[in-house]
């Protein structure tokens, strides 16, 4: 129980910073000409309602398990939508990393391996799509590579992290 709103509390105070995160590399590609208004505008109108929904949920219930849902479903909708409308200089692959650590807090091993599962699809996906924008020399089993060492990365982590937990409640 106390984990479960640690976790929450702690969904809550990141999701912001990520929004904020998402609305400065939508100012600087501004102010550079490379985008136009509008990811700037969906980023803040998107990130200001989920940020208070959270905020609202967490005061009424603080082991609400919505919480989770509903950062990361409003945090993957900013960041798919800027991906495909926009060319900010936030890359995607950290982002969906950052995603995948948020998940790994909450010590649930069915919402981690969901995260995963659609942050390797829309990576791969996302990638396919715009093949002919890689940079020279990197190819799509490269590509493919790195996210399969992310994956076992990510899943060693969460066994760790699994494994550490059981021996912190049995001392």
């Amino acid at each position: 129980m106390e984990l479960e709103k640690r976790a929450n509390r702690l969904s809550i105070l990141l999701t912001p910073l990520i929004y904020i995160m998402f609305i400065i590399n939508c100012v600087a590609g501004y102010s550079a000409g490379k985008i136009f208004l509008k990811p700037l505008l969906v980023s803040v109108l998107l990130g200001l309602p989920v940020c208070m929904i959270l905020l609202i949920i967490y005061k009424i219930y603080k082991t609400s398990k919505a919480i989770k849902y509903i950062a990361f479903g409003g945090l993957y909708a900013n960041h798919v939508y800027l991906m495909v409308t926009s060319e900010i200089q936030l890359d995607s692959f950290i982002i969906f990393a950052i995603f995948i650590a948020m998940s790994l807090m909450f010590f649930n091993r069915n919402f981690t391996a969901a995260i995963i599962s659609i942050t390797v699809l829309t990576h791969v996906v996302f990638t396919a799509f715009n093949i002919s924008e890689m940079p020279a020399g990197v190819t799509m089993p490269d590509m493919l590579l790195m996210l399969l060492v992310l994956v076992f990365f990510v899943l060693a982590a969460y066994s760790s992290l699994k494994i550490y937990g059981e021996i912190a409640s049995l001392v």
